[in-house]
């Protein structure tokens, strides 16, 4: 295990001793119940801390980390609340929570600065919408939560992202005195008060796991082809003599521009394919796709129900749909294209309850900025691009004999991808079928070829 990482998910036997370097606050009785953490049945109290130093669990943690836990409540009749706590000090009760409520079929984020046990919001937002729910209900069901927190210039950051949202749904600055840097202890607060029953608000795993031991796990490693690899990679080879004047910043531009061309000779290849969740809200019909989507399935699959929509061009969908309705939906189609570049597709009926949806999609390749970026290309093919790159920089100069080697060279390099593109197709039973062309805009999105 890392020293920079440490999870519990508490799958041990029934008991009133938590172990594992947990400690608890504020009284009450914690306990294992079922393979979660909740209050026992004797001394249920208003609050209730489940901690450990983030130090002693990962030694290697330091102050910026990520908390990601997974919550539950199964009666929401009153407000009752899980709080992740960070740079937590319990014997002063200083630190930063972020609370999740449950109250009356609502549920409510918040992100708390607290100073010897007073409250302040940083930031506060209704998630109803984003919960996973049954029969339209969250109770009893688990939320996942991951809070980022870290340091920037003279602010402390939290960024919490919930269930299956790429995105943040809650972003919150503490510019104000004092500010809490040190790791301090983590772990989770439970709002929940209901005497002689069992907690209501149960933790069923939390891990912790230190920033920069992120960035070094999906660090590039020596053996990849990087973008800024690629580029050095093509100014060597065209480099002749010492008076050589490479300019780095074209080269960049180059290798971007023979990325999009390999991309377009194969033809919607095989590596560009992904699958993308994501979730409908109540009575919103339209749901705008990345920006990067080219080309996406005819089907939609409801992860919940595990059932299927049909994707249909708009003469069948307007045959098919003559009345406004609301219920699940069995059908949808692609309206055009959104505010944000990406195809937006239209639900019928309107959706009576947030559903969660997976499409097979297939990307254009990012725009790559950064050279410890790794190309959305497969890695035996990243060669290439280098000649690409100088075939597309050596047309602008006189030598027809530079211009020839090199096209030469990056015409294999093109007929190397299509045919790898192919082979990859005959072998999958699985082929996508609808799309529209287009560039992509989305060029902050995680490499598919850097992050596993």
């Amino acid at each position: 295990m890392s020293e920079a990482y440490f999870d519990d998910d508490f799958s041990r036997a029934d008991n009133t001793d938590i172990a594992n370097g947990w400690s608890t606050n504020g009284g009450g009785d914690p306990q294992i119940i079922n393979q979660a953490v909740r209050q026992g049945t004797t001394a249920s109290v208003a609050q209730v801390a489940v901690f450990r130093t983030a130090t002693s669990a990962a030694s290697e943690i330091g102050s910026d980390y990520i908390v990601q836990a997974v919550v539950a409540c199964d009666d929401d009749t009153t407000a009752r609340a899980a709080n992740i706590a960070m740079r937590a000090d319990f014997a002063n009760n200083d630190g930063y929570l972020v609370r999740l409520t449950w109250e009356t079929d609502v549920m409510t984020l918040r992100a708390i600065k607290l100073v010897g046990g007073a409250d302040t919001i940083l930031g506060t937002i209704v998630v109803t919408d984003y919960a996973n729910t049954a029969s339209s209900s969250f109770d009893d069901q688990f939320q996942n939560l991951r809070v980022q927190i870290y340091d920037e210039d003279e602010s402390v950051k939290i960024e919490v992202k919930l269930n299956d949202e790429a995105d943040p749904v809650l972003s919150a600055t503490d510019n104000s005195y004092p500010q809490f840097r040190a790791p301090g202890s983590f772990g989770v607060i439970f709002d929940d008060n209901d005497a002689g029953v069992a907690g209501h608000v149960f933790l069923n795993s939390i891990a912790i796991q230190a920033i920069q031991a992120v960035q070094g796990d999906y660090s590039v490693q020596p053996r990849h082809w990087t973008f800024g690899r690629i580029v050095d990679h093509a100014k060597a080879l065209s480099t002749r003599d010492s008076n050589s004047h490479i300019d780095t910043s074209e080269f960049k531009i180059m290798v971007n521009a023979a990325m999009q061309e390999m991309y377009e000779y194969a033809n919607r290849p095989r590596w560009s394919e992904d699958i993308i969740t994501f979730k409908t809200k109540i009575g919103v019909t339209d749901y705008e796709l990345p920006a990067d989507v080219v080309y996406y399935d005819d089907v939609l699959h409801d992860t919940v129900q595990q059932n299927t929509i049909d994707i249909v061009d708009s003469a069948k969908f307007r045959r098919n749909v003559t009345t406004d309705s609301s219920g699940t939906p069995y059908e949808c189609y692609e309206t055009g294209v959104g505010v944000n570049g990406g195809p937006v597709l239209k639900m019928y009926p309107s959706p009576s309850e947030a559903r969660s949806y997976t499409l097979k999609v297939s990307k254009s390749p990012r725009y790559l900025e950064d050279d410890d970026e790794i190309p959305d290309v497969p890695q035996n093919l990243c060669h290439w691009l280098c000649w690409g790159a100088i075939f597309l920089y050596s047309s602008r100069d006189s030598d027809r004999t530079h211009i020839r080697m090199a096209g030469q060279r990056w015409g294999q390099g093109l007929k190397a991808a299509r045919s790898q593109s192919r082979r990859l197709g005959s072998s999958a039973k699985f082929q996508i079928t609808h799309g529209l062309g287009r560039r992509n805009h989305n060029d902050y999105e995680l490499s598919r070829y850097g992050i596993r």
